[in-house]
């Protein structure tokens, strides 16, 4: 629990200082990555044989982001929100149609 607090904080900073982040998955994890020490200029199966990428998990950076937005949502992009939104909801009238 501890370490998910501490990467909240890391992506919490990116999202402040970077715009981009409010948007895009990449940009939020190639920043979150770099402010960790991560050489992002490296391939990412050497990252992965090297052990630097167990220190994150994509997934945790951007549930932390999900988690951030809900508990600020006046960084949430609109735009982005919108398009997420939208998708949601196609996946949810698919499921329905097929039964899911």
């Amino acid at each position: 629990m501890k370490k998910l607090q501490e990467l909240k904080k890391i992506v919490y900073a990116e999202l402040m200082e970077n715009e981009e982040a409010i948007r895009s998955d990449t940009a939020l994890i190639m920043g979150v990555c770099k402010r960790l020490g991560i050489d992002t200029s490296e391939s990412y199966a050497d990252l992965a044989l090297s052990g630097k990428l167990r220190q994150i998990e994509n997934g945790s950076i951007t549930r932390c982001r999900r988690k951030i937005l809900e508990e600020n949502p006046e960084l949430a992009d609109k735009r982005t929100t919108k398009i997420r939104n939208e998708q949601q909801q196609k996946y949810i009238d698919f499921s329905k149609v097929a039964g899911i």
